[in-house]
């Protein structure tokens, strides 16, 4: 999500970024690197029946462990009345973490690995 966050952020359009938009292009990422392979599927259908849906679920998921971690909030609507989940906005911390590569507890294989690097080879 971290790729697809980032193009959310360098679109040239000026109203904030769609929940939609980052969840295609989340999954554009996840089925270029071989983890869904479920012939042509493209996009999500978000007006058909998509709550049982696993993929759909997994990546509401990763949503909201971004709202979670600060790293995105709702945006507003112009008159300030209300939040619109349907959009959002890339909070400060959320620029951080778009711009580094650490990987993500989530990330067990480059978590651990990332880990493993760092142990010591001194006893405690």
């Amino acid at each position: 999500m971290r790729k697809a966050m980032a193009e959310c952020e360098s679109a040239s359009d000026p109203h904030p970024p769609r929940l939609s938009d980052l969840l295609n292009r989340t999954l554009r990422y996840l089925k270029a690197a071989g983890l869904i392979t479920v012939p042509g599927l493209d996009s999500i259908d978000w007006f058909g029946s998509i709550s049982h849906n696993p993929i759909w679920i997994s990546l509401m998921q990763g949503y909201q462990h971004l709202v979670t971690l600060g790293y995105i909030v709702p945006a507003v609507m112009p008159q300030g009345v209300s939040l619109v989940f349907s959009q959002f906005c890339i909070t400060e911390r959320g620029r951080e973490w778009i711009a580094g590569a650490d990987p993500m507890p989530e990330d067990t294989t480059g978590y651990l690995a990332a880990l493993d690097v760092l142990r010591t080879t001194e006893p405690i």
